[in-house]
C-alpha cells in the first residue's frame, strides 16, 4: 500500500486555507480564464465586488439584492451570515457556471481532478483537458 506519485502535491492542496487557482479554457473560443476552488476570502472581505470584477453579473446582482433585503430585515446578523455563506459557495458557483459555458479545466492533471471534485463533478473528458 504505497502512496501515489502525486501524494505530497495533493496533501499540499488539501492543507491550504486559501482558494486554489485553476486554469480553464473554453472549448469553442479557446478563451482562457483563471478560476478558484475553495473558500473565497475576497468575497468574505469585499462582498459582491469580486464577482463584478470577474464580470459575473449574475452573482453580483444576486448578492446586491439579497444583501439589500437582508439589511432591511436583519441589518447585521443577516448580512454576516449571508456573507459567510457566499464566501463558502461563490468560487464553486462561478466555476460551475464556467463549466456550463463550455470551459474545461486545462491546468495540470492533479489540479484538474481536484477542482472537478471540489465543484462536485466527476473528472472526465467533458471537463478536464488531460482526460480527452
Amino acid at each position: 500500500f504505497g502512496y501515489p506519485d502525486n501524494y505530497s502535491f495533493v496533501c499540499k492542496i488539501r492543507r491550504r486555507k486559501m482558494a486554489t487557482a485553476v486554469m480553464m479554457k473554453n472549448k469553442h473560443t479557446d478563451e482562457v480564464k483563471t478560476t478558484h476552488v475553495g473558500f473565497s476570502w475576497t468575497t468574505f472581505f469585499f462582498g459582491p465586488w469580486p464577482s463584478l470584477f470577474r464580470l459575473d453579473f449574475k452573482y453580483f446582482l444576486i448578492q446586491i439584492i439579497v444583501h439589500t433585503v437582508l439589511f432591511c430585515v436583519f441589518p447585521v446578523l443577516g448580512n454576516v451570515v449571508f456573507g459567510i455563506a457566499m464566501a463558502i459557495m461563490y468560487n464553486k458557483l462561478y466555476t460551475k457556471d464556467l463549466l456550463g459555458k463550455g470551459f474545461i479545466f486545462c491546468d495540470n492533471p492533479t489540479l484538474n481532478e481536484h477542482a472537478a471534485v471540489e465543484v462536485g463533478c466527476k473528472p472526465s473528458g467533458k471537463n478536464c483537458d488531460h482526460l480527452k
